[in-house]
């Protein structure tokens, strides 16, 4: 499975997005400080995140990784550009895949925690009351 492994610029326009993917590409700016250096220099009209997505999971990595179809604009951003990316065929590392794992062991909770509740209070319908909604 490729996974495409990287930073990802949003910005207003293409122009806008870039000037900024030049800007990270030509000045060797440590990734925990991308965020601070981008608002820094561009405000609010661009955005970095690190991205992590599988092949057909996200359309703005299939756009911009695997060479997928443009996405529609997401809210203001319309231009997206990759940076410090590259196409991986597995997790290099934990941080790749801790938000992952996080959000599967929060659902796993969470249902576990539903089924302990349901046997707990079993759902008992009023007829009476439900003959008064209808």
């Amino acid at each position: 499975m490729e996974v495409g492994n990287g930073y990802l610029i949003s910005a207003v326009n293409d122009s806008l997005a870039s000037v900024a993917a030049n800007y990270v590409n030509t000045n060797n700016i440590p990734t925990d400080s991308l965020v601070r250096k981008l608002r820094t220099q561009f405000g609010n009209d661009v955005k970095i995140e690190r991205a992590l997505a599988a092949k057909g999971e996200n359309p703005v990595i299939d756009y911009v990784a695997f060479n997928g179809f443009r996405p529609a604009p997401i809210g203001r951003w319309s231009a997206f550009r990759p940076v410090l990316g590259k196409i991986i065929e597995q997790p290099e590392d934990a941080s790749d895949v801790r938000g992952a794992v996080s959000v599967d062991y929060q659902k796993e909770l969470e249902a576990k925690w539903l089924e302990e509740l349901r046997a707990k209070y079993p759902v008992k319908i009023n007829a009476k009351v439900l003959k008064k909604v209808k």
